[in-house]
């Protein structure tokens, strides 16, 4: 009886890995098969896994005609199929094509260390293990049609939402004749690339000089989308008095959640332009010399004790200002540095990246600092170390490609290794640029 139990279990365990569950698997949300040129879409690879994987990472590849970001995924979960437990890791990701026409990526292929203790037949049978005792599992090639957007007047781009607005300085209904007038305008897009907003077209004006600053483009990584921002200042230069009107500007865009084109727009504003000051006569400014001798050297007798009072208390207030200044300083700087210790701590890259872009402007006062990016170009490669982090961390909020700075199991150690990297840099010294670079052209460049 016992050898017969026995017959029956090595038949059992004889069979082949096809007639039982794998333990090892892959699936796929795919993206979907049609989406416009410029719009972002998502998908899922999700890792069903009964082994006990580790240090799961992604394998580069050639992702041709797309950008492609890893965006937040959920925490590992325990899902019941097919009356089998697998632990699950969700990895998400948002694509946008740059091309139209037909797009085929190759697989997305991910790599992690096995258990030593593994069976070939509880893994697929396409499943491929390295020499340095790995494991690699693929999806099947993607593939999906990229949609030019509709004709239109006006430059046309696809986004899930779409806001715009302005901001106007001197923040008042009137101004004088000859005074620069800045307006900001900022458009952001849901669910696209900054690359593909369009810029604002602003109409020339009689008796009005104007003058277009740079755009500032980014990308913010939202929660659930990419979200693109752009930025452009106008300077208005009125040269006579009357009214002037700031233009009304809009912008159109293919909703891709109703499939319709929208207008967003902001108002027009008019500003009352008043003449300017009139200049002081020089001749009422002229002293009189109807005054004594007598008046005249008692004049220069208070002046100058008045003068040598005002120099010391001049000197006392230097110091004590000094003072103040470098015992604030020291301590601005202080918390500036348990800001990004802080962070790094907490293990809160978002947190991080914010601590470490308010501490790169105190630490470079005349430059312009707005992304990370910049900090890395400030120390003009004098902290490599510092600088190799900037980037991982970068990559780990915005890039694409190098997906393994991205996964849970490097965070803490990529937190250590930019603080030890962050004291470094701190006590670096940067020589201090001489001049600090313009961003609007000049206001008067006839003169």
């Amino acid at each position: 009886m016992v050898g017969f139990i026995l017959f029956c279990l090595s038949v059992l365990y004889s069979l082949p890995g096809a007639a039982a569950p794998f333990r090892l698997a892959l699936e796929t949300v795919a993206p979907p098969d049609t989406m416009y040129l410029g719009e972002e879409v998502s998908f899922q690879i999700k890792l069903l896994d009964r082994i006990g994987v580790t240090d799961v990472r992604i394998i580069p590849a050639d992702w041709q005609n797309v950008d492609l970001f890893l965006a937040p995924s959920p925490k590992d979960e325990t899902i019941l199929k097919n009356q089998t437990s697998y632990n699950v890791k969700t990895l998400s990701f948002s694509l946008v094509a740059k091309t139209t026409g037909r797009i085929s990526l190759p697989p997305f292929c991910l790599s992690a260390l096995a258990p030593t203790m593994i069976s070939v037949r509880d893994l697929p049978p396409d499943i491929k293990i390295t020499s340095n005792g790995r494991i690699e599992i693929c999806t099947q090639p993607f593939s999906f049609d990229v949609k030019a957007l509709p004709d239109h007047s006006a430059p046309l781009f696809a986004a899930a939402q779409v806001e715009l607005f302005d901001g106007i300085v001197p923040q008042s209904s009137s101004v004088q004749q000859g005074t620069p007038v800045k307006r900001s305008l900022v458009l952001t897009a849901r669910g696209t690339l900054p690359v593909y907003l369009p810029d604002f077209q602003i109409p020339e004006q009689e008796n009005v000089r104007i003058y277009k600053g740079k755009t500032d483009r980014t990308m913010i990584t939202g929660k659930n989308n990419l979200i693109a921002a752009m930025r452009q200042t106008i300077v208005f230069v009125p040269q006579q008095t009357g009214e002037v009107i700031l233009p009304e500007l809009s912008v159109f865009w293919l909703n891709t959640q109703t499939q319709r084109i929208e207008e967003s727009k902001i108002p027009s504003h008019v500003l009352t332009i008043l003449p300017a000051e009139a200049q002081p006569d020089e001749q009422k400014t002229l002293p009189v010399f109807a005054q004594t001798a007598q008046n005249t050297a008692d004049q220069r007798g208070i002046a100058f004790f008045t003068a040598r009072f005002l120099g010391i208390f001049f000197v006392f207030v230097v110091l004590v200002g000094a003072g103040t200044f470098f015992l604030k300083r020291y301590f601005n700087h202080k918390a500036l540095i348990r800001n990004v210790v802080r962070a790094c701590l907490a293990d809160d890259p978002e947190k991080t990246a914010a601590a470490l872009l308010t501490w790169g402007r105190a630490k470079f006062p005349d430059r312009r600092i707005i992304s990370l990016s910049d900090i890395r170009n400030a120390f003009n490669g004098q902290t490599a170390d510092f600088s190799a982090e900037l980037e991982a961390l970068e990559l780990f909020l915005y890039g694409t490609g190098r997906f393994a700075r991205h996964l849970t199991s490097t965070k803490k150690m990529a937190a250590e290794n930019l603080l030890k990297a962050f004291y470094a840099a701190d006590r670096t010294k940067i020589r201090r640029q001489s001049e600090q670079k313009k961003y609007l052209p000049d206001l008067y460049p006839d003169q």
